[in-house]
């Protein structure tokens, strides 16, 4: 695709998309935070409940999602001095989701604990916000000067090239993908009923996988059938072992009386190593399709 007929990508308004999804974050982990801290443990949460505790942790997961491109090392052209930054609000923010299964899992429950993990909340979110300013003052310094256009003539040497994937298709796949995810809130339950069940659904997850994302990581990424072993391991893993606790072969408390989409939850992360894949796909299509300017 030649560069004149590439639609045009603004830095500043990625900048400030990953800034607005790091807030929403925040934000959403502070309701879905407070929710599990007041409900678990309940025998009957009601329905709106366990709704709107979905809904707030798929926010959660969106706005991560949203953020996770910024950690490859060619992301934009300012991201090599800027990816330490978003690296480590990355994984404060993991910090921050399982923080939350911790103090919904422990013996204190009272407002002591929710203001605590509140405070703890805001102040993540005030770093977080510090940091986004910082990475905006420095792109709005070079924007004022001609630096910006050196810099992203040198971006595009050193990333534009020849990857032999077809990454449209990769994008599709990662869209049949969260189809994909949104359909396991209503089939995730049977999964938990019989080994058979589980079996077939693990069979089957493997069989999705390989058909969305095998070819693009193929082709993306190096080691790419380890990568992928370790993909289908850690989900294969994730269905077996949470279907042992279910079934209190395993006893873990932190699961004690917790319903099936609270389970599905904590499957879900077991999806996280296709980030890094879903990352270079996302890098990699927006510099084939797209100019950068400022």
């Amino acid at each position: 695709m030649m560069k004149e007929n590439k639609k045009a990508r603004s830095l500043g308004m990625t900048l400030h998309i990953r800034y607005c999804s790091s807030v929403l974050y925040h934000f959403a982990m502070l309701v879905y935070g407070i929710m599990v801290i007041r409900l678990y443990g309940v025998g009957d949460i009601g329905g709106i409940n366990g709704i709107l505790i979905i809904l707030f942790f798929l926010l959660a997961l969106a706005g991560l999602l949203l953020q996770a491109e910024s950690l490859m090392k060619y992301a934009d052209p300012l991201n090599k001095e800027n990816r330490r930054w978003y690296t480590g609000l990355f994984i404060w923010e993991c910090m921050e989701m399982i923080l939350a299964y911790l103090l919904a899992s422990g013996p204190y429950k009272g407002y002591v604990t929710i203001s605590c993990y509140s405070v703890f909340v805001a102040v993540s979110l005030s770093v977080s916000v510090c940091i986004h300013r910082r990475i905006q003052r420095q792109y709005q310094q070079i924007k004022r000067t001609s630096e910006f256009g050196r810099l992203v003539a040198r971006y595009e040497e050193e990333v534009l090239g020849e990857t032999g994937a077809d990454l449209s298709l990769c994008m599709k796949g990662f869209q049949k993908f969260l189809v994909y995810v949104i359909l396991l809130v209503f089939v995730y339950k049977l999964t938990l009923m019989s080994w058979i069940a589980t079996g077939v659904f693990a069979v089957a997850n493997g069989w999705i996988l390989w058909n969305l994302h095998w070819e693009g990581i193929r082709k993306l990424i190096p080691h790419s059938k380890l990568y992928f072993a370790v993909l289908g391991v850690c989900t294969t893993a994730g269905l077996i072992l949470l279907k042992l606790i279910y079934d209190q072969t395993i006893v873990v408390s932190l699961f004690q009386e917790r319903d099936a989409q609270e389970y599905l939850m904590v499957w879900i992360l077991c999806f996280l190593p296709l980030v890094y894949y879903g990352s270079k796909v996302s890098v990699g299509y927006m510099n084939q399709t797209h100019r950068w300017v400022a």
